[in-house]
């Protein structure tokens, strides 16, 4: 029995790896292509862990650096600088989903960035322009597992960070809707 000239390509690991590293795709879409076949998930596991180990080392650097000076920081200016510098580096870097599949990290981080929110107005022009524009590609992600230890300034603040207007006259009801995370809640990631 012949085999067709797709299951030649797709049992060939050198051309699937070429496929797989030339066509620059994303963890989900890596991780969606492994159930193909045994090359396509060999192959495809490879460059995941790659690019997933690479990722995590710039995480970890960013994080490191960006906290170790926020820790250092003596004034809420100097503080807010550094935390909105993480901010903006997880953006740009593309390193969120870290944070949204670790709660424990990102939600201290969370309200970290909402406390410290209010302080955009002290900084440049340039600074807050980076900071807000972070701050809102990120905001869908700010999601709590619970709220229910949020004080109801506490949620204010929070939902003034994810830039949603209104907050400070929200009833609690609303406040809890919006930052609450929906059970199943899927994060879809596009990496350009």
């Amino acid at each position: 029995m012949s085999s067709s000239p797709f299951e030649l390509v797709f049992d060939d690991f050198d051309l699937v790896d070429k496929i797989l590293t030339d066509g620059k795709f994303s963890y989900p879409e890596l991780q969606a292509l492994q159930p193909v076949n045994k090359t396509f998930n060999d192959a495809a596991k490879r460059l995941y862990d790659m690019k997933y180990r690479i990722h995590k080392d710039i995480f970890n650097d960013v994080y490191m650096t960006q906290m170790g000076k926020y820790r250092r920081g003596l004034c809420m200016r100097v503080k807010f600088r550094h935390s909105a510098a993480l901010l903006v580096q997880i953006n740009e870097f593309r390193l969120w989903p870290f944070l949204v599949h670790n709660p424990d990290m990102a939600e201290p981080l969370f309200l970290l960035w909402g406390e410290i929110h209010p302080w955009r107005n002290t900084m440049p022009r340039k600074i807050s322009a980076l900071y807000d524009r972070a701050r809102l590609e990120f905001s869908k992600y700010v999601l709590f597992e619970d709220v229910s230890f949020m004080t109801i300034k506490t949620m204010r603040r929070m939902v003034s960070f994810k830039g949603i207007r209104g907050a400070w006259s929200m009833p609690k009801r609303k406040l809890v809707e919006n930052l609450k995370r929906p059970e199943n809640h899927l994060y879809y990631y596009t990496s350009t």
